[in-house]
């Protein structure tokens, strides 16, 4: 079986993961009952009703300013989460453009806000979908040779772009993380504690999203050439790095999953699968790791059903396993409905 290529899945899965929770960062006028709706709005892609709870918030008199200030920074992601859910290309980069619009004007209006940082960050997961969209516009059947030679060269100059902007929000988050670091030695409190620990998390996000553009990038050349085994090798090891870093952090134990995939796809099987049942084997059981061993149970799956493995039975089992224990939401979801099959 091979591995599916939808890059923006991975994209959204590594937003998610990294517990990137809105309205919650410090000073941003948190309100519980906002983000709780918004959450379920996303989470159950009612994307056009969260952009009109959205844009009536901002001409709610009583939406406190801290909140308003953020509007066009969440409709922004919220576009941005749509694009991922969106099949046809054409609507895709229609989607994308008005996710630009939206977070451009937020950066341009307060290039200052503390959410200068992960704005930038999600302007960086824009040019990503549409690297990655080149790229598999370019493996398209009937794509002539110097056609693909065109969308994969548009891909690498997104990659180039995206990383520049990646770069730059990491160094914003790195900034603030820092800022918050030192507050926590003159301020015990745990509202001191929570900003640092927002900024880490920001930053841990910064750095997945980075390694994801040379994951990526690597995979813009032909399975089994030089580059692509020497990219994605690079990309395995700062994979392995983040997570070694920050494994006891739902994001780092991400950085391990996408590990694994790496290995899986430099056809070194055995370090997948010891890596793919590390996470299986995980003791904690949250809402984000349980996402996470979804999509592990699914990638060693498919490592499993590999020619030169053939455990058959192997995976098999796994996927019974899986299924007992699964959620009806798990189940109907789409790594889940690939388990199934």
């Amino acid at each position: 079986m091979k591995a599916p290529r939808r890059l923006p899945a991975v994209m959204g899965m590594i937003v998610s993961v990294a517990c990137w929770l809105t309205f919650v960062t410090a000073g941003s006028g948190a309100n519980p009952p906002v983000e709780k709706m918004l959450d379920g709005l996303r989470q159950n892609k009612y994307y056009d009703v969260a952009i009109t709870y959205l844009e009536k918030l901002r001409e709610d008199p009583n939406c406190p300013a801290g909140l308003k200030d953020t509007i066009d920074y969440e409709i922004g992601v919220t576009l941005l989460d749509a694009a991922e859910a969106t099949e046809t290309v054409s609507q895709r980069e229609t989607t994308l453009d008005q996710a630009t619009k939206a977070i451009q004007k937020f950066l341009t209006e307060r290039p200052a806000h503390e959410k200068a940082g992960p704005a930038s960050m999600q302007i960086g997961r824009v040019l990503l979908h549409r690297g990655a969209g080149r790229v598999l516009q370019a493996e398209q059947p009937g794509v002539s040779a110097e056609e693909k030679k065109a969308k994969l060269a548009e891909a690498r100059a997104f990659f180039d772009q995206a990383q520049t902007a990646l770069e730059t929000a990491e160094n914003r988050c790195y900034a603030k993380a820092k800022e918050f670091d030192e507050l926590r030695k003159t301020d015990a409190s745990a509202r001191a504690e929570e900003k640092f620990l927002a900024a880490g998390t920001e930053l841990l996000q910064a750095r997945l999203f980075l390694v994801n553009i040379a994951d990526q990038r690597a995979r813009s050349y032909e399975q089994g050439s030089k580059e692509y085994k020497e990219q994605l090798a690079a990309a395995a090891k700062r994979y392995n790095e983040l997570f070694e870093k920050n494994e006891r952090l739902v994001g780092g134990l991400q950085a391990r999953n996408l590990e694994g995939r790496a290995y899986r796809d430099l056809d070194q099987d055995q370090k997948a699968v010891d890596i793919f049942l590390e996470i299986l084997a995980d003791p904690v059981d949250s809402p984000d790791v349980r996402n996470l061993k979804r999509q592990a149970s699914l990638w060693l799956i498919e490592t499993y059903l590999k020619p030169k493995l053939k455990k058959y039975d192997e995976a098999i089992a796994l996927a019974a396993e899986w299924k007992d224990k699964a959620s009806p939401g798990e189940l109907s979801s789409g790594e889940g409905l690939k388990i199934q099959l």
